[in-house]
């Protein structure tokens, strides 16, 4: 959480998560979320948790206050990874199930645009600004630039199988794992050519 107070363990096979107090050491809550949970998120605050379904197709929306589920967001098909905008007013999913990103307005709840990425996205990350947003396509070996205002996307090659991916801003870089290699790229974010390895 923001505060450093409560971890959140994922039970992917189990369908639920895992609440930890950690000055505690203690188990606070286990809740279902929904079928295949996988990634997940605290909003800004830490009165909201973010975590994605991916054997639903959607996000459960949870109140931290206690612990309870208050909303499903409709996304893409296996939603995995999830990244929040800068002031937390728009939320993207990477979908492995259909190759896109799902862009979700937080405060109406509903799905405003989606783009084709490639097949199976994995990670992603934002610009410090928010205004670009970064997807890796483990199954098209390509490596995706979004540019949020324009919708325009920059494509480039990445072999093999590009995975998790960290937007360093102090460095202004791009670090990108593979999952079928042991190598980090590291991307110039403005040319997207591979700065080193």
């Amino acid at each position: 959480s923001p505060d450093g107070k409560i971890a959140v363990a994922v039970h992917s096979s189990a369908g639920g998560i895992s609440v930890i107090d950690l000055d505690k050491m203690a188990l606070v809550k286990i809740m279902q979320t929904g079928a295949r949970p996988s990634y997940a998120v605290f909003g800004a605050n830490g009165k909201r948790f973010y975590i994605s379904n991916a054997g639903a197709d959607m996000v459960s929306e949870i109140d931290t206050d206690n612990w309870s589920v208050i909303r499903e967001l409709a996304v893409g098909k296996e939603p995995d990874h999830i990244v929040l905008s800068p002031d937390h007013t728009m939320m993207y999913t990477a979908n492995v199930g259909d190759g896109t990103v799902s862009v979700i307005n937080l405060s109406s709840g509903k799905l405003v645009n989606t783009y084709s990425v490639g097949k199976e996205p994995h990670g992603l990350d934002l610009s410090g600004d928010g205004l670009w947003l970064f997807v890796s396509s483990k199954g098209a070996g390509t490596f995706v630039r979004i540019d949020l205002m324009k919708g325009e996307t920059k494509t480039v090659e990445l072999q093999p199988a590009p995975y998790h991916v960290a937007y360093i801003n102090a460095l202004q870089k791009l670090y990108v794992s593979s999952r079928a290699a042991p190598k980090i790229w590291i991307i110039d974010p403005v040319t997207m050519n591979v700065r080193g390895e």
